[in-house]
């Protein structure tokens, strides 16, 4: 059991650490001028179908996206990829979760999608598993674009209607996007 002295030093380094993570989460935010794209729940749907296949599971009423440049801006500075895979623990449905809620909690882009689907080998086509990724729309001139995300990786594609997703050695098959 910790001492006396040893609590209130804890108890200092929860609440430095605290403000350390909140102070470079606002220098972060501050450092990107992000040009926001508002889409109603339909519309976001109506997007994601255009390009894909799945159910598309919406629990606001709008989302808002940027242009590609400023999300692959994002996404580079971004952390997901660099935490630990650990399974069972924190596995593809937590860098999922996790890439999605960073980006609605720091640059409020709440249209990252958490999908959820199956991967196949893009060789063979024998199923790798069931996964999670994360999707994104972005504003394209007057077109709004479809992109696939591996949050593990951070690698990422453009969808392309009727074509299979490729990321690195899969193929993407969602079954359902998530957006919160």
């Amino acid at each position: 059991m910790p001492d006396e002295q040893e609590k209130k030093v804890n108890e200092l380094a929860r609440k430095f650490g605290k403000v350390i993570a909140l102070s470079g989460i606002k220098m972060m935010r501050s450092a990107f001028d992000i040009p926001y794209f508002t889409l109603t729940g339909e519309e976001i749907a109506k997007v994601i179908k255009n390009y894909a296949a799945g159910e598309v599971i919406l629990l606001d009423g709008s989302y808002q996206l940027t242009d590609l440049e400023t999300w692959l801006a994002i996404i580079a500075v971004d952390w997901t990829e660099a935490k630990k895979y650990k399974k069972e623990i924190y596995d593809c449905d937590n860098f999922s979760y996790s890439f999605a809620s960073r980006m609605a909690e720091i640059f409020e882009l709440n249209g990252a999608a958490a999908i959820y689907g199956k991967v196949f080998n893009k060789d063979t086509g024998e199923l790798v598993g069931f996964h999670m990724w994360n999707g994104f729309i972005a504003k394209n001139g007057d077109y709004f674009e479809l992109y696939m995300l591996e949050p593990i990786t951070d690698l990422y594609t453009k969808v392309e209607k009727n074509q299979p997703i490729i990321i690195g050695n899969w193929k993407y098959e969602p079954v359902n996007f998530r957006l919160f």
